[in-house]
């Protein structure tokens, strides 16, 4: 309760329009039964809960959210996603959110996949999806990955391609090791995933 009374006169809510919204968002967002519990000691949904409804009390018309579900269990995770789609839909709310779930990605209206700071593509997930001819947006990301990286590898459009006589050895090795760094990537990602 602190936090949301605290958060309210930052934003200068007169205390009666500030004591209606908390109590709005106190039943929206489910936390009537840890009012007074410190926020430190709330499990972590909870938390991220409470932080959605102190980040929306000023009725604000777009949220960035960075990893908003990091580290919360997939119970909560799907509960969490659940308000920032009312928030979005019933609410007029423009969200960006930064996610590594591909499940995340796919409840957004348009997302861009990023590598190295470069956006590989930006689109509506199905579109993205479509469009590399996938089953699942992992899929197509994990494509737009390895075009970025042969990309890369080749040097990049518009720059100088590597001589065409090097060793066959050279270019064998250099096979294994992109190779190795795809299956690198995608075992991070999968391990990401799992946890």
């Amino acid at each position: 309760m602190q936090n949301l009374v605290l958060d309210a006169r930052l934003y200068h809510i007169p205390p009666d329009k500030a004591k209606t919204r908390i109590d709005e968002l106190v039943a929206k967002f489910g936390l009537g039964p840890y009012l007074d519990a410190l926020a430190g000691d709330l499990p972590m949904g909870l938390r991220q809960r409470l932080s959605l409804a102190v980040a929306v009390l000023h009725e604000p018309q777009m949220l960035i959210l960075d990893e908003p579900t990091s580290g919360v269990d997939p119970v909560a995770r799907d509960s969490f996603w659940e308000l920032l789609i009312d928030l979005s839909r019933k609410q007029g709310v423009t969200i960006f959110v930064t996610t590594h779930f591909m499940n995340e990605a796919m409840r957004c209206d348009r997302i861009s996949l990023m590598h190295a700071g470069k956006v590989l593509a930006a689109d509506a997930p199905q579109m993205l999806i479509d469009a590399r001819g996938a089953a699942t947006l992992e899929e197509a990301f994990i494509g737009y990955m390895e075009d970025a990286i042969g990309e890369g590898a080749a040097g990049g459009p518009g720059k100088e391609a590597p001589p065409a006589a090097a060793p066959v050895k050279a270019s064998a090795h250099a096979a294994r090791a992109g190779l190795s760094l795809r299956l690198g990537r995608l075992l991070a990602y999968s391990a990401n995933e799992t946890m």
